[in-house]
């Protein structure tokens, strides 16, 4: 995360689309968006840098997000590259080594007692999945919960959902 480029991305969207490069237009315009184009409904930014203060955003939410960027079309590769690869690069390098190889793309994100994991993996038949889990309150050092969110990813990756239609 470069969070200096971050807050100046989102005074230069304010700049562009409703005329001034302030933080307040920059954030309305990301919070409209949000809604009309995503459907996400209310959020709270506090920043354009993440999840840091008082903004407000449910680990729905930040799935409904994943899976709208994942539907873009054509495939955005910047938005892929930002995202680190379990157990290879990154932030996630050190973590995930026992899935496969590849299988993890996401977002991490440390800050004053907020451990957080979003991003892409598979379940056990191939098909695609979106997840976030935002833990707030951590007492101490995230290593107790790096190892609960890799859990859980071995679970989805283990997890054959059920087929769709016919009611289901």
């Amino acid at each position: 995360s470069n969070n200096f480029m971050a807050e100046q991305l989102l005074r230069v969207l304010g700049a562009v689309r409703r005329g001034r490069g302030g933080f307040d237009e920059g954030r309305q315009e990301i919070i409209d968006f949000l809604e009309r184009e995503v459907g996400l409904g209310t959020v709270r930014l506090a920043n354009g840098s993440g999840l840091f203060g008082d903004s407000a955003v449910t680990p729905a939410q930040l799935v409904r997000l994943l899976q709208w960027m994942r539907a873009r079309r054509p495939a955005l590769p910047e938005y892929d590259a930002s995202l680190a690869i379990g157990g290879a690069d990154g932030t996630l390098r050190k973590r995930m080594k026992a899935a496969p190889a590849y299988s993890v793309r996401a977002k991490t994100g440390t800050l004053d007692g907020v451990v957080a994991l979003s991003g892409y993996t598979t379940f056990a038949d191939g098909s695609p999945a979106a997840f976030s889990m935002l833990f707030n309150d951590v007492p101490d050092r995230p290593w107790d919960v790096w190892q609960v969110q890799d859990a859980v990813i071995a679970a989805i990756q283990g997890f054959t959902p059920p087929p769709r239609g016919l009611g289901r």
